[in-house]
């Protein structure tokens, strides 16, 4: 083997093959007499990274992820989305508020802000919107992601999203 040429073909492959390119250090290392190169990859934030179809770790099992669950992936490089998606199927409390930004005014004057707290599961996630189910009624709510705001609240620090709506008059 030669191990020189292998750092360089593991490069190649993770710059020009790997999409995003993906940034690691080959190195070298003499064990029992033997040349091995060991490749370390750090965190990214563009993860997830692909090579061809994507796939995810079930156990210790490799399976293909599917069309969904890729979405899913794609949309969790936004951190709030992720946090979001890890939260899906689960019960949280959602404070609803609204301000109305009054013409000619400073952020500082907005309004006073009241909060409506409900109980909703969150049904999905993607980098622009989340879509909860109110627990009593099982009515759906569409929310623009850059209303919501993340933070714990109630018993054992559960999750609570506060959503927060701004209209122009």
């Amino acid at each position: 083997m030669n191990a020189d040429q292998k750092q360089k073909d593991v490069t190649k492959i993770a710059e020009s093959e790997c999409y995003p390119p993906v940034k690691c250090e080959p190195t070298v290392l003499q064990i029992e007499g033997a040349e091995v190169v060991a490749v370390v990859i750090g965190f990214s934030q563009n993860r997830p990274h692909f090579t061809g179809h994507a796939y995810v770790r079930a156990g210790s099992e490799s399976k293909k992820a599917s069309s969904r669950l890729f979405e899913d992936l794609i949309a969790s490089r936004n951190d709030k989305v992720r946090r979001l998606l890890d939260e899906r199927g689960n019960l949280l409390k959602v404070a609803w508020g609204s301000r109305d930004v009054l013409p000619g005014r400073f952020e500082a004057q907005l309004t006073p802000l009241k909060w409506l707290v409900q109980n909703c599961v969150v049904l999905r996630c993607d980098p622009c919107t989340l879509e909860l189910e109110d627990a009593k009624t099982g009515a759906h709510a569409h929310i623009p992601i850059k209303w919501i705001t993340l933070g714990k609240g109630g018993g054992a620090a559960r999750r609570q999203i506060f959503v927060e709506s701004r209209s122009s008059q």
